[in-house]
């Protein structure tokens, strides 16, 4: 893809693998993105997405499952309706739970066809589980948008 959005980019760690030039990192908190630009100064993060900028690609890591129902459905959508080829989405998923996940941040787990039933609107969807667990999984879906969606 001629162009990244890393979504939910955090503390940008993954600007590391990309060139500054094709990069956006995005994130609504301010220090994260902070760390993030002083980590990578010549990166490109934002902390508010211009409307109908699209991008090559989308890359999406383990943001969704803190997000509540409201705000997971429109992520997801946004996610993918910002990718012109590709979106690429690393989270948790198992049998529906909500908990804590060792500290703060509240988790929310979600089955498989719940992230089928948005992310299929847009493309095709592939699951990959990369880490196996009893009570979920550690896995990347990745979307191959529609012509014209």
């Amino acid at each position: 893809p001629q162009t990244v959005l890393d979504y939910g980019c955090g503390t940008g760690r993954l600007a590391a693998y990309f060139l500054p030039a094709r990069y956006t990192g995005y994130d609504t908190s301010p220090a994260m993105l902070a760390v993030a630009a002083r980590e990578f100064p010549r990166h490109r993060f934002l902390n508010e997405l211009p409307a109908g900028r699209r991008f090559g690609a989308v890359v999406c890591n383990s943001m969704c499952q803190y997000l509540a129902a409201g705000p997971w459905a429109e992520a997801l959508r946004d996610i993918a309706g910002r990718a012109l080829r590709t979106a690429l989405i690393e989270t948790y998923d198992g049998p529906y739970r909500e908990g804590q996940d060792g500290g703060d941040a509240r988790t929310y787990i979600r089955p498989d066809a719940d992230y089928r039933v948005i992310l299929e609107e847009f493309g095709e969807v592939e699951r990959r589980v990369l880490a196996p667990d009893p009570r979920g999984a550690l896995a990347l879906y990745t979307v191959v948008l529609y012509p014209g969606a």
